[in-house]
């Protein structure tokens, strides 16, 4: 990946993990070939654990610098 950035299926697994999903369920991700279908399944996981992607982005896991987290909230 280019200046260090992590790919979309990595930033998506980190997120799956802070959703709680298991490997296996975060294996069953990449199943689906459309990242955005993944991001869907993350999304509504965690919005079932009261979460969402902005504030696992913003919580500083996934690696993300600040000026790419603008707009997330």
């Amino acid at each position: 990946m280019a200046a260090g950035l992590r790919s979309w299926g990595g930033l998506l697994d980190e997120i799956a993990l802070r959703a709680g999903m298991t490997v296996d369920e975060r294996d069953g991700l990449k199943e689906l070939r459309n990242v955005l279908d993944q991001a869907t399944v993350v999304e509504r996981r965690l919005t079932e654990r009261g979460d969402s992607i902005g504030r696992a982005v913003a919580g500083g896991r996934t690696g993300v610098s600040p000026k790419a987290r603008v707009g997330t909230h």
